[in-house]
């Protein structure tokens, strides 16, 4: 049986509609770097590491979103990420994906629902 790890991040209000807010967690030892973006009156987890490099997504804190809002897009190398499933259209690592992370809201705070038994490759546990 797995058990899985609440991590309650913020209350859902403090994300705005067509925004996304990063965060920083330690867990088991492992410390990682996270991002929520709220969309459509949905909430999309992820970790914060571009897969062609390994590079944190965002220009300046929080600033993980395209201009127009409409892709989550890295700032190293411009790559565009579709925001429900983290898939990239445009760039340099065309086809491949962002790790996603299970988000919930419950009570009104975004959670991070994260397997005790998680394994997170590349960038993701930054602890190593």
């Amino acid at each position: 049986m797995s058990t899985t790890h609440h991590i309650q991040l913020c209350a859902a209000d403090e994300i705005q509609p067509d925004s996304a807010r990063g965060f920083s967690s330690t867990q088991t030892g492992a410390s990682y770097e996270i991002f929520v973006v709220h969309k459509l009156g949905r909430y999309y987890g992820y970790i914060n590491s571009c897969p062609h490099t390994g590079a944190p997504l965002e220009w300046m804190p929080d600033q993980f979103l395209s201009l127009d809002g409409e892709h989550i897009q890295c700032s190293l190398h411009g790559a565009r990420f579709t925001i429900d499933q983290g898939t990239c259209i445009h760039g340099p690592c065309l086809g491949q994906g962002l790790s996603t992370i299970e988000i919930t809201v419950q009570d009104g705070y975004i959670c991070w629902q994260q397997p005790a038994t998680a394994k997170v490759s590349n960038a993701d546990a930054l602890g190593d």
